[in-house]
């Protein structure tokens, strides 16, 4: 019966033998996966944050390409409605298809440069009035 259980005594024996002699260096192996285990869970944010940062850079990439292609855009008409007003300077009145263009272009132009429709419909009164004061 002795025989049966000696070499479970000797187990348990030499196990607390290997904790007492090798406890220290345990405990800090233990302590350094502990550490490791924070450090991992801060790069998994850092990565997240990352990643956060990718989709707004790719983001603000398709708003300057739009921006870009808006700007292309107004400048065309730009230079289209200046050579049709350059062109047509000495002419009265202006030719009815011309004239169609440049307020067409104009149009364009203003809701480029002003996209909400109340502050656009300031604008245009206040150039109207503009217009009328040299008139008078």
């Amino acid at each position: 019966m002795i025989e049966i259980l000696i070499w479970p005594v000797v187990a348990v024996t030499l196990g607390v033998f290997f904790l007492i002699l090798f406890r220290k260096p345990i405990i800090v192996f233990i302590g350094e996966i502990g550490h490791l285990k924070t450090k991992w869970f801060e790069v998994e944010r850092i990565r997240k944050e990352i990643y956060a940062k990718t989709e707004e850079v790719k983001q603000l990439i398709t708003e300057v390409e739009k921006e870009k292609a808006n700007l292309k855009t107004a400048t065309k008409i730009l230079i289209e409605t200046l050579y049709l007003t350059t062109e047509t300077r000495g002419q009265f009145p202006i030719p009815e298809h011309i004239r169609t263009i440049l307020q067409n272009n104009l149009n364009i132009l203003s809701n480029f440069a002003i996209e909400d429709p109340q502050h656009r419909q300031e604008w245009i009164n206040q150039t109207t009035a503009l217009l009328q004061k040299k008139q008078t």
